[in-house]
């Protein structure tokens, strides 16, 4: 008895609920072999795209049919087996003929090989060349008719998609920590996200501890993990994946397509999580910049891309205790110097500056005791003398500075004025239109945070424009510039301002030095006009 294999395929899930769902295709095929007295030996179902000629399911099915030595396939039909053109097809069904196995339909469209010249001398069978299908013109007119469909039904969903993504409405497959809600708008439906009853919790506390800076990420994923996380895959989440969750902006309402030419669109879902939150949870690399336009930056400093910059906060690394870590160097490799504390045998501590590299670099222990060191910076601090001509240099120095600063402000005052007109324009015309979707209460909440984000930045321009007219003056901003060089020493003793030591150890030795230039007093001369500009 011949032994038949059973193959039904779809491209999505979706397709389950149509007219050839893999449950009607299974069907078909099982009528097919009951009228022709034939028994089923299995049935393999797949949800995979037809793009591809290898497919984990109908790989399996042609290793066990290797195996079981099964005789044929039945398929639904020519375009369930693939939408490609006819030589996809032709090289999956001659993948089943290497194997010894033929290719059948529910629909009686494939038929029998023949052999096409007999000669009772040679056997005529043997060779392929003389063995024809009846069938390979409807064959390759079915396969070629399906490719031509697919393109058809591609032609009239994708523009449609894409004009409703750019509309910031949703089209696939909802993202995860959210549902698909169908919504109607103008008598046409459209599909928005709203809050997963259950995964929703999961990524505001992944954005929430991720912005504190207190855990790593293998702490967050394990808490999460505690917490009864499963992905749609019913697997536990990884530090891989928690990253991914982080960089997407759909989590932020905002979105990013390549069908929006990634140029960020605002939706309005019902949001998981603030801007500000999913910009600190992101370390500021990647940031959401709410201006007009919108825009999403990329960069590992954060300082030049944003335009309020955060509160800085020191990093855990930083130790107050040794705050001058990073303005000694060893005078043997030239490296920082780092904290060390050892425990005696007695069980005393002792606290040191250490060269942690003279492993790599292979030179021998440099070590120094963090309380001298300490009581000598600040005595060669509190000694030093600024003579004359370094004031009047620094005074010069200062007005040049200042007036730079100013026709800088004054070229931003005219940036500020061109774009609040802007602002005001935008403010009008969505007022003018704003009865036009008094009936639409989406795109009327749209547009009420559109009314909103104006009004924000209008304050924010206020508070510029008012930061400039309250320039300080030159007499005050050089008096403030000579407070700073004769008060050198207060800079110095502000351990909880790394800021403040970095700027004195600039100004007197040219950023990083030698303990030893400390103790025999050998400050090096300085260009004041860099410390000015920042």
């Amino acid at each position: 008895m011949k032994k038949w294999i059973i193959y039904c395929r779809i491209s999505t899930s979706k397709q389950e609920q149509d007219w050839d769902s893999l449950t009607n295709q299974e069907l078909a095929c099982r009528r097919y072999c009951k009228n022709n007295w034939i028994v089923v030996l299995r049935v393999y179902k797949e949800t995979f795209t037809w793009k591809e000629k290898s497919r984990p399911i109908f790989d399996e099915a042609i290793n066990n049919s290797k195996e079981n030595k099964v005789d044929y396939f039945i398929i639904f039909d020519i375009d369930r087996f693939s939408r490609q053109w006819y030589w996809v097809y032709s090289d999956l069904k001659e993948d089943l003929y290497k194997s010894n196995i033929e290719l059948r339909d529910s629909k009686n469209i494939i038929q029998w090989n023949v052999i096409v010249m007999h000669n009772d001398i040679v056997e005529m069978w043997q060779y392929a060349w003389n063995i024809e299908n009846t069938s390979e013109y409807a064959e390759v007119m079915i396969s070629t008719q399906a490719k031509i469909e697919w393109k058809k039904i591609i032609q009239r969903t994708i523009p449609r998609e894409i004009q409703l993504e750019q509309m910031w409405y949703k089209v696939r497959q909802a993202n995860f920590w959210y549902l698909n809600e169908k919504v109607k708008i103008n008598k046409w439906k459209a599909t928005i996200q709203v809050k997963h009853p259950i995964e929703w919790e999961w990524i505001q506390e992944i954005f929430r501890k991720r912005a504190e800076w207190n855990l790593s990420d293998e702490e967050i994923v394990n808490d999460i993990n505690l917490k009864w996380y499963k992905s749609k895959s019913n697997k536990a989440l990884t530090v891989k994946q928690m990253q991914v969750y982080i960089k997407s902006p759909i989590y932020a309402w905002v979105i990013s397509s390549k069908w929006t030419w990634y140029n960020p669109i605002k939706t309005p879902y019902q949001w998981l999580v603030d801007i500000v939150t999913w910009n600190k949870a992101n370390r500021w690399k990647i940031i959401i910049i709410e201006d007009n336009p919108l825009r999403i930056e990329y960069s590992w400093n954060w300082k030049e891309i944003t335009i309020n910059q955060p509160i800085i906060k020191n990093r855990k690394s930083y130790n107050p205790d040794y705050c001058y870590s990073k303005v000694l160097k060893c005078p043997l490799c030239s490296w920082t110097l780092t904290a060390s504390t050892s425990r005696w045998r007695s069980g005393k501590l002792h606290y040191y500056y250490v060269c942690k590299w003279k492993w790599k670099i292979k030179h021998i222990n440099y070590s120094l005791k963090r309380e001298e060191t300490h009581e000598k910076i600040i005595r060669s601090f509190r000694s030093l003398k600024i003579n004359n001509d370094i004031l009047n240099l620094y005074e010069k120095v200062s007005k040049e500075v200042y007036e730079e600063r100013k026709k800088e402000l004054e070229e931003e005052t005219i940036d500020y004025k061109k774009y609040l007109k802007n602002l005001i324009a935008k403010e009008s015309e969505i007022l003018d239109n704003i009865d036009k979707v008094i009936n639409f209460p989406i795109l009327l909440e749209a547009k009420n945070k559109e009314l909103e984000n104006i009004k924000l930045e209008k304050y924010k321009l206020e508070l510029k424009s008012n930061e400039v007219e309250n320039t300080t003056s030159i007499d005050k901003f050089i008096d403030y510039s000579k407070k700073v060089i004769t008060h050198l020493d207060k800079l110095a003793i502000q351990r909880d301002r790394p800021d403040l030591i970095n700027i004195a150890f600039e100004i007197v030795f040219n950023w990083q030095v030698e303990f030893d230039k400390i103790s025999c007093h050998t400050p090096e001369n300085t260009d004041f006009s860099f410390i000015l500009s920042q």
